[in-house]
């Protein structure tokens, strides 16, 4: 991950990569961390911009995933608990600190509290759709995740996720499954879903070692931000950066407009065999539909200014004022 300070070009980083074995590279280093801990960057990022004074329905992250047929409760729970093994951040909650750590003005700083597997109580509720007429069942399945879609998740109490079995069309179980954003994401809801059904069909052993866990990021993303030895090359790459000149190409000038500068929206609609396509390579590869569409923008800015060196933007917001 360092090459990425070094490397300035994707020519440079595919030549260094190229044919080199992929245990070569140096990782975060794992150790023993503390139960209590501060927030990751994407924590913070979230907690700043979606909940800087209150936690709300819209943090919560619903999902309808499939497991195996005759699934019961009993078998889900010792499979989850597996996998709340595997993943700290599953096992999460947070609280507020006091009010001298805050600075005038912000919200309050969050500490982040992980709690042992077997100190979790897991609630999977069992919801019988079977007695309902098989048109009906998928309809009440859909009623119910949005049920739990509008019903906030409190962040101060492990386990920051609702799971409920549900029963249905014959032997058929799914899982509803509710997360708070603050630890999950899309991807994880994908790595969740993998995971349950290994451990649900026998096929445990394929699960992957974990080289790592979330409490060994966060420590190496503080030792980043409060170690001057370890922020001292990433100052130096990004100080001469900033200090090159930088030619900045930019579409023709449209006549007629204020800010010639200013750009457009063009939107167009993917064709569905495209998307079926982009989402079979993405289940293939372990990548998002994101980073192959960026890619493809990327390469096509590529033929349009014969360039390598390209900075491309994607909208976000600004977390919180310094």
């Amino acid at each position: 991950m360092s090459e990425v300070y070094t490397l300035r070009t994707p020519r440079a980083m595919a030549d260094a990569l190229r044919g080199r074995p992929l245990d070569s590279q140096g990782g975060i280093p794992r150790g023993t961390h503390p139960d209590r801990t501060g927030l990751s960057p994407q924590q913070r990022r979230y907690r700043n911009v979606y909940l800087p004074r209150v936690n709300r329905s819209w943090s919560n992250m619903p999902a309808l995933f499939a497991l195996p047929d005759a699934t019961d409760a009993p078998a889900l729970e010792r499979a989850l608990r597996t996998v709340l093994d595997r993943h700290e951040s599953l096992r999460a909650r947070f609280t507020e600190a006091a009010d001298s750590e805050a600075a005038t003005g912000a919200p309050r700083p969050l500490h982040q509290h992980f709690v042992p597997t077997a100190e979790l109580a897991l609630d999977i509720a069992t919801v019988d759709l079977r007695t309902l007429p098989d048109a009906e069942q998928s309809a009440r399945m859909e009623e119910l995740r949005i049920e739990g879609a509008n019903t906030p998740i409190g962040i101060d109490h492990a386990p920051l996720f609702r799971t409920t079995l549900l029963l249905h069309h014959g032997d058929r179980a799914t899982l509803l499954w509710n997360v708070h954003h603050m630890v999950s994401d899309g991807y994880s809801q994908r790595l969740l879903h993998q995971e349950l059904t290994l451990l649900l069909t026998g096929a445990e052993r394929e699960l992957p070692e974990l080289p790592i866990g979330y409490r060994d990021y966060i420590a190496w993303r503080e030792r980043l931000a409060t170690d001057p030895e370890a922020l001292a090359p990433h100052r130096r790459y990004w100080q001469q950066v900033f200090t090159e000149p930088y030619e900045r190409p930019l579409l023709p000038a449209r006549d007629g407009v204020a800010d010639a500068a200013r750009g457009i929206a063009h939107q167009f609609p993917v064709p569905d065999d495209l998307r079926a396509e982009v989402a079979a390579f993405c289940r293939d590869r372990g990548t998002t539909p994101f980073s192959v569409y960026f890619a493809a923008y990327t390469l096509m800015a590529h033929d349009l200014y014969r360039r390598e060196d390209l900075v491309i933007g994607t909208p976000g917001r600004r977390p919180h004022p310094p």
